[in-house]
């Protein structure tokens, strides 16, 4: 059984605790809050980590199957490359020799989603290897770069406001092949290094800085860890009831 406790009450029961502690609790609350917003906001990344990888089936000329993690129209620019398994440039996709596709994607926008409201603006250079011949797995690595600004969480009445820059690392995302098979990247991870200015909080405006990493292991429920806090992220659910945190964090 898996033992988690769901942002909301995680959330209240935090705050039950500051009213009551001492000024090194109510900061470590306070901390506490903003891990669990965190985590909120970068499982809806997903969404889009995800979608990078989906919709280049589209160009490879595959019908891609939906992601529960639906994204919200953003502007979007997206250049992308083919080459054979020598390295060389090639004018277009070929099922059978092309071996690697280079993906440069950038989308700005602002959302409005089940008490998550950002402005952003990101980017993705992204490669995929393992596609020359009858290919059985795919497998993802890149870089990125998050800047969100004006983001705000709401939750049980309360809103906390937060502008969040950072870089992403994608390292060995494994897809295996047919997807319908394999509809969860098999392992590999996602790390987001984040910097977070935090909006009249408890303590005042502050600056902190939070290592996100999302770990997946082939099935729906991938370990997302916030400095070290873990969360379960559910790939297939929307809202927020999509990420639990783990009992005894």
């Amino acid at each position: 059984m898996r033992m988690l406790t769901p942002l909301a009450a995680a959330s209240a029961a935090s705050l039950a605790l500051g009213a009551c502690g001492d000024t090194a609790t109510e900061s470590r609350v306070d901390e506490d809050l903003v891990n669990d917003d965190v985590a909120l906001l970068a499982a809806d990344a997903i969404a889009e980590d995800l979608e990078v990888m989906n919709s280049l089936l589209t160009v490879m000329g595959v019908a891609s199957a939906p992601v529960a993690f639906n994204v919200m129209d953003h502007s979007r620019s997206r250049t992308v490359e083919f080459f054979d398994g020598e390295g060389n440039l090639q004018s277009a996709f070929d099922p059978i020799t092309t071996a690697s596709i280079h993906t440069v994607l950038v989308v700005s926008g602002d959302v409005t989603r089940d008490g998550l409201e950002w402005s952003m603006d990101r980017t993705r250079d992204m490669w995929v290897t393992g596609l020359e011949g009858r290919e059985t797995e795919r497998t993802w690595n890149g870089t990125g770069t998050d800047d969100r600004t004006r983001a705000r969480v709401t939750a049980a009445g309360e809103s906390r406001s937060y502008d969040i820059t950072g870089t992403l690392q994608v390292e060995d995302v494994i897809r295996g092949v047919p997807r319908a098979e394999f509809p969860w990247p098999l392992s590999g991870t996602i790390t987001r290094d984040l910097t977070i200015d935090v909006t009249n909080g408890p303590n005042g405006d502050e600056t902190i800085t939070r290592l996100v990493v999302l770990t997946f292991d082939g099935t729906r429920y991938p370990t997302l860890t916030v400095n070290g806090v873990e969360y379960e992220v559910d790939l297939a659910a929307t809202g927020r009831d999509r990420v639990h945190r783990h009992m005894g964090h």
